[in-house]
């Protein structure tokens, strides 16, 4: 995503990402973003996030005084992150205050939430536009939400707070973002930003299969749900398109958010583990492991299954590890950037956008 550009078509095919052999990427522009800050603030949502929940399991629990401790220990970690101006150190200015004042709430000091505001997810038009709006949605999400309990949508934060658990056409066909987080778990976050050449929701030739699918997964029973998925993934791997990826992702997202709506919570785990081994895009993605562990450690802690802290542990630390990634290749600017992507100083019109 280069800065400042405009919406993007992505292409059929991406010899660059398909195939991609995985692992850290030391390029801000392979991750959509035109600097390491910008990718940092990402991944400091990924870690408040998945910190936050810990907290929230042990409030939940009883514990307090713990919760109080793994709240401070999530701002201190918040704390470290380097500053940058801009949206960028907004953001984490908001992650390590919050953090701080539900440690306080822990301990007993009385702190009102405020009121859901009403946001438009699709007010940007273009990438620096969607990091002033990313800062909008933070402020009210960290000022609504409850530090004791689980309180997101499965899906965008705020406007699928009443979602139905049907599947839909929209749901199942549109573009996802590149952080899950945002459209699976109601981490605040704007709409994914460009479009697919083929196999999008405005391709007529796709339209019949998106109809056909969606009926299919509204006449199967839960326990069906993730067998009729995994057949229809299987029919999307038959496209001669390697942007099918999108298309796979969004099927999977749409599983696990209406599952989740419905309770299934051991049944929405089981498909979101389909998304692992990462592969091709995920790459492009910052810490799309973490991402995805701290998806399953709420999905666990929901279902009240003991693995949930361990689960959400092991999303801290991906996160801290990819911000430990980060901070290397900063401090290595001669890296040699990724084949296919132009190094990060180059103009934005040639860097490769993905949708984030």
């Amino acid at each position: 995503e280069p800065s400042g550009g405009a919406h993007q078509v992505i292409p059929p095919n991406d010899p660059h990402r398909e195939g991609h052999p995985g692992g850290f990427v030391p390029n801000p522009g392979w991750y959509g973003e035109p600097g390491w800050a910008e990718v940092r603030m990402r991944v400091a949502g990924h870690l408040s996030t998945a910190g936050r929940d810990r907290a929230r399991l042990a409030a939940i629990s009883g514990e307090r005084e713990r919760a109080a401790a793994l709240y401070e220990e999530l701002r201190d970690q918040l704390s470290a992150i380097p500053r940058a101006e801009g949206a960028a150190g907004e953001i984490l200015d908001l992650l390590v205050e919050a953090a701080d004042r539900d440690a306080r709430r822990m301990r007993g000091e009385d702190i009102p939430r405020q009121a859901v505001p009403d946001v438009d997810l699709d007010s940007f038009e273009d990438f620096d536009a969607r990091h002033e709006l990313r800062v909008s949605l933070w402020s009210g999400y960290l000022a609504s939400l409850d530090p004791a309990a689980f309180d997101e949508p499965w899906g965008y934060w705020p406007v699928d707070l009443g979602a139905e658990s049907v599947f839909t056409v929209d749901g199942v066909g549109a573009l996802p973002t590149g952080d899950s987080l945002i459209d699976v778990a109601g981490e605040p976050g704007p709409r994914a930003i460009g479009k697919l050449a083929v196999m999008g929701l405005d391709d007529p030739a796709h339209q019949g299969w998106l109809e056909g699918a969606v009926q299919r997964l509204n006449a199967a029973g839960d326990e069906q749900v993730v067998q009729e998925i995994r057949a229809l993934v299987s029919e999307l791997e038959q496209r001669p398109y390697g942007s099918r990826y999108y298309n796979i992702k969004q099927l999977r997202n749409e599983g696990v958010r209406v599952l989740a709506r419905r309770g299934r919570y051991d049944l929405a785990v089981t498909l979101l583990r389909d998304n692992t081994p990462l592969h091709d895009h995920d790459w492009a993605c910052p810490n799309r492991e973490g991402i995805l562990l701290a998806i399953e450690g709420r999905l666990l802690a929901l279902a009240g299954d003991s693995g949930a802290e361990e689960k959400l542990t092991e999303a801290v630390q991906a996160s801290l590890t990819f911000l430990d990634a980060v901070a290397r290749a900063e401090e290595t600017p001669s890296a040699p950037h990724t084949p296919g992507t132009a190094p990060r100083n180059a103009p934005p019109s040639t860097r490769d956008p993905l949708p984030r």
